[in-house]
């Protein structure tokens, strides 16, 4: 399980390399929990969008570009709080849930709002720590 981090840190840094920051979203139909760009799928490009939300609001302090729907689907972690800000274990979440889901396609991944009540050390094997 240690390579699913190994995926994870390389997908993550590539997004950011990337640089795709930009939101391209319409708020007019229901979307899965973590499809923050809204075009029907939860992806390392979510993750990646989730994350530059965060560094633009709370690192760089500057205004949101996500609508208050994409903060409600980008948050993962604490999807019961309204409101809540957007962070890295929303990125985080939504990346592992990619790579365990969809790039390693395991059987036994429950779907993302049940995939977040688990802590993410088990999601890798227990080599977080």
């Amino acid at each position: 399980m240690k390579k699913i981090w190994t995926k994870a840190i390389s997908l993550m840094t590539a997004a950011l390399t990337i640089g795709a920051c930009t939101i391209n979203a319409s708020a007019e139909s229901a979307y899965q929990l973590g499809d923050v760009d809204m075009n029907g799928y939860v992806n390392a490009e979510d993750a990646n969008k989730v994350l530059c939300e965060y560094l633009v609001t709370e690192v760089m302090e500057m205004p949101a570009t996500f609508t208050e729907e994409q903060v409600a689907l980008g948050n993962v972690y604490h999807p019961d709080k309204v409101n809540e800000k957007l962070d890295t274990m929303d990125a985080n979440y939504i990346l592992v849930y990619f790579l365990i889901h969809d790039v390693m396609e395991d059987p036994d991944c429950p779907a993302l709002e049940e995939f977040v009540k688990v802590p993410l050390e088990k999601w890798a094997g227990g080599n977080l720590k």
